[in-house]
């Protein structure tokens, strides 16, 4: 159910695995949200239900320190169902016959939260046109 103009929340610690996630859901032409562990389970809450995240990615471990999350599907990576699910799928690149829609360069690619300094924190979309034009400039500069 990924696709185009949906969010999924990402919560895992730094790792392959979170590299991994993070580049499915932008291949899946969804946009990630970011939850860091170290974060309160507060504003971790405030960030999925204001983000509205399709479903989260986490694992074992991370489970614990999270929200309850009651709209969102919760996909545990590390789970043995899920393992051998996952290693089931089809390898290779994902087109846009495989995407719910096309993916385009205004759809978003990731959502960031401010640090909330002055109040509560507010979420940004980012679109992927925006992360090429940011990485040109860094090659130009």
């Amino acid at each position: 159910g990924v696709g185009p103009e949906s969010v999924v929340a990402v919560a895992l610690p730094r790792s392959f695995d979170l590299v991994v996630a993070l580049h499915a859901v932008v291949r899946a032409g969804g946009a990630y949200l970011p939850l860091d562990l170290g974060l309160p389970t507060e504003r971790l809450a405030y960030m999925a239900g204001t983000a509205a995240p399709v479903c989260l990615l986490t694992d074992l471990p991370s489970l614990g320190a999270l929200p309850e999350l009651p709209d969102t599907e919760i996909l545990v990576l590390d789970a043995p169902e899920r393992a051998a699910e996952l290693a089931a799928l089809p390898g290779g690149p994902v087109v846009d016959a495989e995407r719910r829609a096309p993916l385009l360069p205004r759809h978003p690619a990731y959502v960031i939260f401010t640090s909330g300094s002055t109040g509560m924190p507010k979420g940004v979309l980012v679109e992927h046109e925006a992360i090429v034009n940011r990485l040109r400039w860094m090659q130009d500069a």
